[in-house]
């Protein structure tokens, strides 16, 4: 009767067993189809024209630290080229106009005249050296290669898309931009040294008489780059965020706009909540200490003992100070290292009787070139905190970039900066 029963049992649960493994066994296969599409469907690195012999783990690992590393170093060298680039450009700015007054300060235009071939340069040895290490030599050249097969249609119909949704710029968009090219035609056209700029309207002029009964008679600029970008600041709280109606055909205002005062582009609530103070007070902090260095006669004191031989060239005293300024980002932030080489440069120069500038340039320079580690640079330690990046990574592309930046920075101080610039004399200003 026991078996009998346990037959007829065996014989109802086996179909109820059966349907079950087959949608255990449909449901993995519909998976694995699922990925495969998935998979086709996914865009591959490969059409990047990786070797064949890596595979896609290792082709997806290899272009997003090629990539990471390129947003970091190409904003460390491509900041190099503005005044306003990175933050061992305007220590060193407001250091010099600190210590020697207009008549050798750096102004947009003449800062941009010296670094902007430096920084290209840079951006082209920095462009190689990354395609080598990470695209290989055969694809050095492959961007300019045409017809060359990518397989990356859906990339390029995302990339599409998300474009479109942006839309047309809007009128904010439209006046900061505007204000943005004022700027910078301000900027250059302040002191632009081979015409008169605007900043020859506003010249005060001193007379001092000597003990000798001479009288010196002293012009000093009473604007500086930053009253140009103080004035923009203004601007943008005077300005409208929204169309005026005469311009509502082109931007029409949003109903929830159309009544009650206009908006600026900025407010001052915004200013207090976004303003990087933290930047802003550390940078003016380290002015203070390094008008304290000054004023101590700290810097003298160093400086005395830091004479190079009369007998080594300038050139050599350039390559010295360079290394002495890369090695130390590895310990300190480059802007600390700014703050610690500049303010002693100029007593050092004036020892050798050519211009602070000879010195202070390429050492700003190696400064902010120097990317070896994470703590060097702010854009370093943004992409180090991905976490797809090792100190080994960035010392491997960083070290041979900072030795190539010391040879680069010393040969255009002791050539361009020489002929073009007039580093081999100490300006009267200075002396003065």
């Amino acid at each position: 009767m026991e078996d009998v029963e346990g037959i007829q049992r065996r014989d109802v649960e086996e179909p109820f067993r059966a349907t079950n493994e087959s949608r255990v066994h449909l449901t993995e296969y519909k998976g694995a189809m699922s990925e495969t599409v998935l998979d086709e469907r996914r865009p591959r690195v490969q059409s990047v024209c990786m070797p064949d012999s890596i595979t896609g783990d290792e082709e997806d690992i290899r272009l997003a630290k090629g990539m990471l590393l390129s947003i970091a170093y190409g904003a460390a060298v491509g900041g190099t080229a503005t005044l306003t680039g990175t933050p061992p450009n305007l220590v060193m700015s407001g250091l010099v106009e600190s210590y020697h007054g207009t008549d050798t300060s750096v102004s947009f235009a003449s800062w941009f005249a010296y670094a902007a071939p430096c920084s290209f340069i840079m951006l082209i040895i920095l462009w190689i050296w990354l395609q080598l290490n990470f695209l290989g030599f055969k694809t050095l050249f492959g961007c300019c290669i045409k017809g060359r097969k990518t397989g990356d249609a859906s990339v390029e119909k995302v990339i599409k898309e998300d474009y479109e949704k942006l839309g047309k710029m809007s009128f904010a968009e439209v006046n900061i931009i505007c204000c943005s090219v004022v700027l910078v035609i301000l900027w250059f056209t302040r002191d632009p040294r081979f015409f008169p700029g605007w900043g020859t309207l506003f010249i005060a002029t001193t007379e001092t008489i000597t003990n000798n009964g001479t009288t010196t008679i002293t012009e000093t600029m009473l604007v500086s780059d930053a009253t140009a970008a103080l004035f923009i600041c203004i601007l943008f709280f005077m300005l409208p965020a929204h169309s005026p109606p005469c311009l509502q055909f082109i931007w029409p205002r949003q109903s929830n706009h159309l009544d009650g005062p206009c908006e600026s582009l900025v407010d001052w609530n915004t200013v207090q909540h976004k303003m990087p103070w933290q930047i802003i007070f550390m940078l003016g902090g380290e002015f203070a200490i390094s008008k304290g260095i000054e004023v101590s006669g700290l810097s003298a004191a160093v400086s005395s003992r830091l004479i190079l031989p009369e007998a080594l060239s300038n050139a050599l005293a350039v390559l010295i100070i360079c290394l002495i300024t890369v090695v130390l980002p590895t310990i300190v932030s480059n802007t600390a290292t700014a703050d610690t080489i500049l303010p002693l440069l100029p007593d050092l120069a004036k020892a050798r009787n050519v211009s602070p500038l000879l010195l202070m340039y390429p050492a700003t320079m190696v400064a902010s070139w120097a990317t070896a580690l994470p703590v060097t640079t702010m854009s370093n330690s943004i992409v180090f905190g991905t976490g797809e990046l090792s100190r080994m990574d960035m010392a491997k592309i960083g070290l041979p970039m900072d030795v190539v930046g010391i040879a680069l920075a010393t040969i255009m101080a002791n050539t361009y900066g020489y002929y073009v610039f007039g580093f081999n004399e100490f300006p009267d200003g200075a002396k003065n």
